[in-house]
């Protein structure tokens, strides 16, 4: 909130500076209006009941990852194993699940029940 708070003071100090540049040219001139306008973005971090990490595809794109155990190896407490297992604070596969739009990811390996990830290239995920 505070953030929020000093991130539109910054854009009010900046409104009140760009009206000062402009005041010495419409001398003379009465302002009618002003019209001012904002957009909400929401903070998914702060809408979750549970302690979460969120990477969304505007920061994939911008550091150009090519899949996503690359990419998830971004967000702290997350290690990529062999290259395509993503492991959570140092736990083995035993403790992990991948879900895709809320459904569990079945492992293409029998023996293992963590799924690689290296598999999903980071063109499929989308921020909607």
């Amino acid at each position: 909130m505070r953030a929020t708070i000093e991130q539109l003071n910054k854009t009010i100090h900046r409104v009140a500076i760009s009206l000062l540049l402009i005041a010495p040219f419409m001398v003379g001139q009465e302002i009618e209006e002003v019209v001012v306008s904002g957009s909400f973005i929401p903070d998914e971090k702060r809408d979750t009941s549970e302690i979460s990490a969120i990477l969304d595809s505007s920061e994939i794109e911008r550091t150009g990852d090519d899949n996503i155990a690359v990419a998830l190896t971004r967000l702290t407490g997350l290690s990529l194993v062999r290259g395509k297992y993503v492991y959570v604070r140092g736990l083995g596969e035993r403790y992990s699940a991948a879900t895709l739009n809320g459904s569990n990811l079945p492992s293409p390996e029998p023996l293992k029940r963590v799924v690689p990830l290296d598999l999903f290239p980071t063109q499929i995920i989308n921020s909607d």
